[in-house]
């Protein structure tokens, strides 16, 4: 095996989350998953409110700026079990389905559909967060995301799905 192989093997092997061989996500793993699906989901507001320019709904502008925030109280958490930021991930999934939308209608019921993911991807972190502060964190974020999901669901005209 070639030196460049085995730098290749070591870093795919680092990047798999442990939940892929087996073991429980530690705390960590659990705070890089939520702290990718918010960079994710703040570059698919971010695109989706240049791609609507003007006709962009007021709310994809205040709910990008949530995203940053809560990616930094993530950073903040991050460090708190010897973690960094990671870098930002590539869009995929229902994030890179918000961020390719061209049209309003598009924009929202695929912001309504990543704000429901995220509000289930939090909702499950939290029994795997023993830390009291960053289970809290997390459940703050939460709140915000199912917030996030009333407001968009009221401007794409479905409020109580």
């Amino acid at each position: 095996m070639r030196r460049r192989e085995l730098l290749l093997a070591t870093a795919a092997t680092l990047a798999t989350p442990a939940t892929a061989f087996g073991s429980a996500p530690t705390e960590g793993d659990v705070l890089l998953d939520l702290m990718r699906r918010e960079q994710s989901a703040k570059l698919a507001y971010g695109a989706a409110a240049k791609t609507l320019g003007s006709q962009a709904p007021l709310e994809l502008v205040t709910i990008r700026r949530h995203e940053s925030d809560h990616a930094d109280a993530l950073s903040t958490e991050l460090a708190a079990v010897g973690l960094g930021r990671p870098l930002k991930p590539p869009l995929t999934g229902t994030a890179r389905e918000l961020a390719e939308a061209s049209d309003r209608r598009a924009v929202l019921e695929a912001a309504v559909k990543l704000e429901d993911e995220l509000v289930d991807a939090y909702r499950t972190s939290l029994v795997l967060l023993p830390d009291a502060k960053i289970a809290m964190t997390a459940a703050t974020i939460l709140a915000s995301h199912a917030q996030h999901r009333f407001i968009l669901g009221v401007a794409a005209g479905r409020p109580g799905s």
